[in-house]
């Protein structure tokens, strides 16, 4: 194996961003010359470090990044934010020629080359000018075609460090002189699923021989910490805390899927699995969405919803979505955490039709959108919900729908199918499936439309549900969902009376 990991510089220094009233200044600076980031023989105070620009970049974390940070130092060797994507490459590749094509998509995205220290209790930004990268050349040749998934996946569950890095590893593993396996990861801290998307666009540009000088300058993760703060400080925050208190007012239990002991403490082991729905299916639940002026997330979620009440007798209940906060111009060619976990609460009564539920979703969901911006751990803080230990404020299951129109490269590496990228470029990438033995949540669905084909991926803590238990409620669901659509103004009590095999990845 072959490993080359370049080391941060002290780099030139660049203006630190105004706003850094609330750091400990001493802290802060002993941490940096700890680190060698700084000369500890000539530490400045703040703002002689703000006024004269001596070394480094400094900004507040974003309140995502806060709380990614907040729980990567409950568990350090914990791995549940490490976002992986796999492809496979059936030609020659040059790893020289792919490595600096990473350096040169490192150096485009400040937050892809950022760490963090820790400053009054809160966690800030320290972006580096040199990247800070593992970039793996392994030969596998000798391996079978599992025993080499399993070695990459390995490598995809080692941790990331926040506080020294790196944020990045990609792992090229030669199967034969034109065979590879590429495993790309990133800690989420710095990334997304439309950060990695745009990750592997500049990833094949620039092994191909374009100029990343020659390229659109990005929007800095820096603009978007600045314009949370700005609008933090407005009215919209105001009135975004006044419409999510109104609508979790009065929360419901948490939900509980299994009648295994929740086991002490958070623990991120997980499991995971896959499902397909046919293109017949798929084209049934677009049909629908379509008639019913909805979107097919927006279908997915009520189906879910009803799902509960079968299952659980569930009738109000929150789930969570991840939402993307990209509105701003430049934002969505730019690689950060721009990511806000949302809630969605319905009330799945078995009396009511599966359309008065859709409804109810739906007009939930465009109210959401307008309130969206609202960090949740402020939410959490502001309005104080019951929670268990090592459980999420409001829910424990989170449904995400991925956009392939909007990600069509991340989304395909991510569930590990779909055609080839850049068939006839000089890197295309054959999407690869790779498991992940990590969960964040009770129960994680990742679904989207791929080829024209529904298709999910499901993460689970195997110490609380076991694999029969889920496989049921995936089982179920696939029935619920298509008999709601099926019979939309059945009563829930009236829907899927019978059963439907569902055939899942084991």
């Amino acid at each position: 194996m072959a490993a080359r990991a370049p080391a941060p510089a002290a780099a030139p220094v660049r203006p630190v961003l105004d706003d850094l009233s609330e750091v400990d200044a001493e802290e802060l600076l002993d941490e940096l010359a700890a680190r060698g980031l700084l000369d500890p023989t000539d530490a400045p105070a703040l703002d002689q470090l703000r006024a004269d620009g001596l070394g480094l970049e400094l900004a507040p974390a974003s309140h995502g990044q806060g709380s990614l940070w907040f729980m990567q130092q409950i568990a350090p060797d914990a791995v549940p934010y490490n976002f992986m994507v796999a492809a496979r490459i059936r030609t020659a590749v040059d790893d020289e020629r792919l490595e600096r094509a990473l350096r040169a998509v490192m150096e485009r995205h400040p937050a892809l080359r950022t760490i963090f220290v820790e400053a009054g209790g809160s966690p800030y930004q320290v972006i580096l000018d040199e990247p800070v990268y593992e970039f793996l050349v392994v030969d596998s040749t000798h391996l079978d075609d599992e025993e080499a998934r399993e070695e990459l996946a390995a490598q995809g569950h080692l941790p990331l460090d926040v506080d020294n890095g790196p944020l990045v590893r990609v792992v090229l593993m030669a199967r034969g002189p034109a065979d590879h396996y590429l495993l790309v990861l990133v800690h989420h801290i710095a990334s997304d699923a439309a950060s990695a998307d745009v990750m592997i666009r500049e990833l094949q540009e620039f092994y191909e021989g374009a100029d990343p000088a020659a390229s659109e300058p990005v929007a800095p993760y820096t603009e978007f910490v600045a314009w949370e703060r700005q609008w933090l400080a407005g009215p919209a925050a105001a009135a975004a805390l006044d419409w999510w208190s109104e609508r979790l007012a009065d929360p419901p239990a948490h939900l509980d899927l299994s009648t295994k002991e929740r086991p002490p403490g958070v623990t991120y082991e997980g499991r995971d699995l896959a499902f397909r729905w046919s293109t017949e299916e798929s084209s049934r639940l677009r049909a629908f969405a379509v008639r019913e002026g909805v979107s097919l997330s927006t279908v997915a979620l009520a189906g879910f919803f009803a799902t509960l009440n079968r299952a659980a007798g569930v009738e109000d209940s929150v789930l969570a979505t991840a939402i993307a906060q990209r509105a701003e111009p430049g934002w969505e060619s730019a690689i950060g955490y721009y990511l806000n976990t949302v809630l969605v609460r319905a009330k799945p009564a078995g009396d009511r039709s599966f359309r008065e539920l859709l409804q109810e979703v739906h007009a939930f969901s465009l109210g959401l959108l307008e309130h969206m911006n609202y960090p949740l751990d402020l939410l959490a803080s502001a309005l104080k919900p019951p929670r268990g230990e090592g459980r999420s404020p409001w829910f424990d299951v989170v449904l995400n729908w991925l956009s392939s129109d909007a990600f069509p490269r991340s989304v395909r590496l991510f569930h590990g199918i779909g055609d080839t990228l850049a068939p006839d470029g000089a890197l295309p990438l054959e999407p690869l499936p790779v498991r992940r033995h990590l969960a964040k949540f009770d129960l994680e669905i990742s679904m989207a439309e791929v080829s024209g084909e529904v298709v999910g991926h499901v993460q689970y803590k195997p110490s609380y549900l076991e694999e029969q238990t889920v496989t049921e409620l995936l089982a179920l669901y696939r029935t619920v969902l298509f008999d709601s659509i099926a019979h939309p103004d059945l009563a829930l009590d009236d829907i899927a009376s019978g059963g439907r095999s569902e055939e899942t990845d084991q």
